[in-house]
């Protein structure tokens, strides 16, 4: 009922269920069972009983008091503003009912024991399970009613760097950045104070002598590509927290305006929140939810063909206009929001950054918006990431199919990763910025790949279309990167195969990092063990697992 917004009944139903868990805890507590309490085993179920049916009355009271008071849907935005003060109203319930399932988390957990019989051990696990999926819920609830307010401008203001990339010209973290809004919250009213296209960013660095201040590990792999030159290329690495970091830096060295989080959203996220504000128009366009994607991905290339200054005008204006119909108009509470913009969150397609970190960072993991690059932390990893290398917008017709096997045993692995590059884009009949080189020679069509597996195992041997290759090599996150160059000719494919091998802690876990591209890869997974161990394959894009036990 609670989900369905259906307040009055799910109020309904928590204050009947406390009432009734109050009576079993007074049975349970009276003093006709003392002498229970002095048998052997028989004190055990007493024991978990009580506290059972006591957590039961509590968790149900504060949910029937946190349903009362919380009317999440009318958290909302009001042309372009948030009721701060509402949020402030509703922290201390949510609070409560966080640390009420945090309680009760850990003293049915103690509540638990190996002389329980079967049905009453049964009922514990249950409830054990509820209370395992619900905290995050509530910690996430509690974390964002305490931190917006500040995300929102409540202490301050504060600048927010928006993002759009595009996966037609694939980089490590989804897509080339295009064009860029500066959003200002202050006492939760969004306004926007600055928009621009990479190329402006471009000659405001080019004039201020800027400075690549990033980890070793992003200087070392993408400081020859020269991002502090080449806005554009910012997001080379896969993992937002760092591209937020040098992003932001950049746009300080630049400008001189301090910016407190990062958000990056391709157009898939752009038609997520159209669906929400419905069209926008502008210079005698109009872009709705079943337009944006390929007029942002192809269409504008061959409409301004030969005319670039027109076409960065126009998508500029659009652009301008989707987040001014964002922030000026009144869009629906988190429950529709979250409907909308739940599946392209799940694909790393919309992400936020936040410079001071701390609760909020915790938020933006909780919720999966942080796009941060997981760490393999002993397990086994594999991932593959491409950057498109010929300055093109061809990445719309590229299908990537691969396939990781791996056998385990005793925690020794031997894997291979077989990787299909098809090349679906014609030679002719397309804008030279969909598919020519930009001048460096390739023919028209070609797709050029710079393509890294990231792994946390040891390379054996790398082949393309069979051959021996020396691919290069560098640190990555916890593990390695492995690179080489595809030139994928139109209407044809190049199979990369890579031999890895080497040790994982424990049970055999799997993380499976896929990037967010116009195409969503065709992946197959085979691990095979000697021996009785659980097998786990996370999907980190997704955000699903998938748990085989005794090998398979």
């Amino acid at each position: 009922a609670t989900a369905d917004g259906n307040r009055s009944e799910a109020e309904s139903a928590f204050s009947e269920a406390s009432g009734h868990f109050e009576r079993s805890q007074g049975l349970l507590s009276g003093f006709w069972n003392l002498p229970a309490r002095l048998v052997p085993v028989v004190s055990h179920h007493l024991r978990a009983a009580q506290i059972a049916t006591s957590e039961g009355a509590n968790l149900s009271a504060t949910a029937a008091l946190a349903t009362q008071t919380v009317d999440v849907d009318s958290i909302t935005l009001v042309q372009g503003a948030v009721d701060l003060s509402s949020l402030d109203q509703l922290a201390p319930v949510l609070s409560q009912a966080e640390n009420a399932l945090a309680q009760a988390t850990e003293r049915i957990d103690l509540a638990q024991s190996p002389w329980l019989v079967g049905p009453l051990n049964q009922r514990l696990d249950e409830l054990a399970s509820e209370l395992e999926a619900a905290l995050p819920a509530a910690s996430t609830a509690a974390i964002a009613i305490r931190e917006l307010p500040a995300m929102l401008g409540g202490d301050g203001p504060v600048q927010w760097l928006v993002l759009t990339v595009t996966p037609a010209e694939a980089r490590g973290l989804g897509g080339l950045v295009g064009n860029y809004l500066v959003v200002e919250a202050s006492g939760g009213q969004l306004s926007i104070v600055g928009a621009g296209r990479n190329t402006d960013l471009n000659r405001l660095l080019t004039d201020s002598d800027p400075q690549l201040r990033a980890s070793t590990q992003y200087v070392e792999r993408w400081g020859a590509s020269s991002p502090e030159v080449f806005f554009q290329d910012v997001g080379l690495s896969p993992d937002l927290p760092t591209v937020g970091a040098v992003a932001a830096d950049l746009y300080e060295q630049a400008t001189g305006l301090s910016i407190e989080g990062v958000v990056t959203l391709d157009p898939y996220a752009m038609q997520a929140l159209l669906t929400l504000t419905g069209p926008v128009s502008a210079g005698g366009l109009r872009l709705d939810a079943s337009n944006v994607v390929p007029y942002i991905l192809v269409d504008q290339y061959n409409e301004f063909e030969g005319d670039e200054a027109g076409r960065e005008a126009a998508l500029g204006a659009l652009v301008t206009a989707a987040f001014d119909a964002l922030t000026g108009t009144s869009l629906p509470g988190p429950r529709a929001l979250a409907d909308a913009l739940g599946p392209v969150v799940e694909q790393d397609r919309l992400g936020v950054w936040w410079k001071a970190g701390g609760p909020v960072a915790e938020l933006t993991a909780l919720t999966g918006l942080d796009n941060a690059f997981p760490l393999a932390n002993g397990d086994d990893l594999i991932g593959l990431v491409h950057q498109n290398a010929g300055q093109n917008k061809i990445d719309v017709y590229l299908q990537r199919r691969w396939t990781y096997t791996a056998e385990v045993d005793d925690g020794s692995v031997s894997a291979t990763l077989l990787a299909e590059f098809i090349n679906d884009a014609p030679g002719t009949g397309l804008s030279a910025a969909v598919i020519g080189s930009n001048d460096q020679g390739f023919d028209f069509g070609t797709n050029v790949a710079l393509v890294h597996v990231h792994t946390a195992l040891d390379l054996v041997e790398a082949r393309i279309d069979g051959q021996v290759v020396v691919p290069t090599r560098q640190a990555a996150f916890d593990g390695e990167a492995i690179g080489v160059t595809l030139e994928i000719p139109p209407g044809a494919s190049v199979t990369l195969e890579v031999s890895l091998q080497g040790q994982v802690n424990g049970d055999y876990q799997l993380h499976l990092v896929q990037q967010p591209l116009v195409n969503p890869d065709t992946v197959s997974v085979d691990v095979t063990t000697d021996g009785e161990q659980s097998i786990f394959v996370v999907d980190e894009v997704l955000e699903q697992d998938l748990v085989l036990e005794n090998g398979g």
